[in-house]
This record gives structure tokens, C-alpha cells and sequence, in this order.
């Protein structure tokens, strides 16, 4: 399954004196043809492997927590790196270009979508 994905940034300031300024900027990522199909990670506490699929085209995951969770976790290509922000419900996209797997640390248990592009 190929997933093709919008990401859309709009930012607009209301001057105290009038007046608007609004800068759009849009990102789309070409159709993979040969991405694998969505998978599921079951997150514990700690730093949990995620394998990137072999055999197919992957560029970046996009990964998308369950809406409603609160538990904080850490996207690092290495189970010592500390080299992305926390987030706890938002989605992200990870580079995943070149790695046979990444880590999430979360601060508890989950599932998590992974959709790879």
C-alpha cells in the first residue's frame, strides 16, 4: 500500500497595528510504489527496536500514536541517542532512509501505526 502524504504549515500574525501577514509552506512526498504496507508497534517502557522493512522502498515512517495518549516518547536512530523532542498524541515523520531499524523510547505501554513511505 502506498501512502502519499500532505504536510501543511500555515502561519499567520495579526500586526498590533492592522494588517496580516500569512506565509504558507507545503510539502508533499512523491507516491512510493513499492512501500510496504502499514504495520503496528507495540511500545513497553523503555527503547523499543522498531525494524525497518527490507525489501521495499522506505524513505520515512510516519508514525501515529493513539490520539488520546499521554505517554511521552522519543524518536533515535540509536537506543542511546537523544536527537528528537518528545511527543506524546501528535503523529510525526521519521527519516528512516539508509536504517534497518530505529528506536521509539516511551514512557509506557502503546501501539503505535507506523506507516512507511
Amino acid at each position: 500500500m502506498s501512502i502519499n502524504a500532505t504536510i501543511l504549515v500555515t502561519y499567520t500574525a495579526v500586526g498590533a497595528l492592522g494588517g496580516t501577514d500569512q506565509i504558507v509552506n507545503s510539502m508533499t512526498t512523491p507516491a512510493n510504489t513499492n512501500a510496504p504496507p502499514p504495520s503496528a508497534a507495540q511500545l513497553q517502557a523503555g527503547n523499543n527496536q522498531i525494524l525497518v522493512p527490507q525489501g521495499f522502498t522506505c524513505n520515512v515512517a510516519f508514525i501515529r500514536p493513539p490520539g488520546n495518549s499521554t505517554n511521552a516518547k522519543t524518536a533515535k536512530a540509536v537506543s542511546g541517542d537523544t536527537n528528537t523532542g518528545s511527543w506524546t498524541s501528535a503523529p510525526i515523520i521519521y527519516p528512516v532512509s539508509g536504517l534497518t531499524s530505529f528506536y521509539i523510547a516511551s514512557a509506557g505501554t502503546e501501539t503505535v501505526e507506523i506507516d512507511w513511505s
